[in-house]
């Protein structure tokens, strides 16, 4: 009988880890897709500007190609918008990261994000969480300075309340996904 009852409960412990895999599974793919189709939207407006700038060459068009190509704000929106579309990614799939993070943190350290929004900061270790060490390719995705990065993870080693400051990216690099249950939250995805 009481190998009966053990089964049981490692049937139900088995069942809610499969569950919880198809959650993640299901993260997976849903965001597999959207910044599939990302990419394509980027690939789409960078062959829109390549004709632009073909047709302003072939109509010999220079002041309006000078114009046309020393303007940033397309760039720069374009930057937010990546940016933004990763900040919601990385807090949907990691909803606990910042308290989480925080906890390791001196109280005046916190990190706060307002409307969905991380700073360059927080996003250097979201990118560590990610598995992005590097700090040339965290600095060249957030488009900083490689320094920028390096003095971010030296703050964030003063202000860390562990014993052993030197773990504290590798904490940040085991910190653990929060699988959402299907039943409590819709993953929504704006491809806009």
């Amino acid at each position: 009988m009481e190998t009966k009852k053990k089964l049981e409960k490692a049937n139900r412990e088995l069942l809610a880890l499969n569950r919880q895999l198809q959650e993640s599974n299901l993260i997976k793919e849903k965001y597999a897709v959207y910044f599939m189709n990302l990419y394509s939207e980027h690939v789409a407006y960078l062959e829109s500007y390549r004709k632009a700038v073909a047709n302003k060459i072939v109509a010999k068009r220079f002041e309006d190609l000078q114009q046309f190509t020393s303007s940033y704000s397309e760039a720069a929106t374009k930057e937010r918008e990546l940016l933004t579309h990763f900040d919601a990614a990385f807090l949907n799939i990691y909803p606990n990261f910042v308290a989480s993070l925080n906890k390791m943190l001196k109280q005046e350290a916190h990190f706060v994000v307002k409307n969905g929004v991380m700073n360059t900061e927080l996003r250097i270790f979201a990118l560590i969480r990610m598995g992005v060490n590097d700090s040339q390719k965290i600095a060249s995705f957030l488009r900083c300075s490689v320094q920028t990065v390096h003095n971010y993870r030296s703050k964030i080693k003063r202000n860390c309340i562990l014993d052993n400051t030197s773990e504290i990216e590798e904490r940040i690099k085991n910190l653990q996904i929060f699988c959402p249950s299907s039943k409590n939250k819709e993953i929504s995805l704006n491809y806009s």
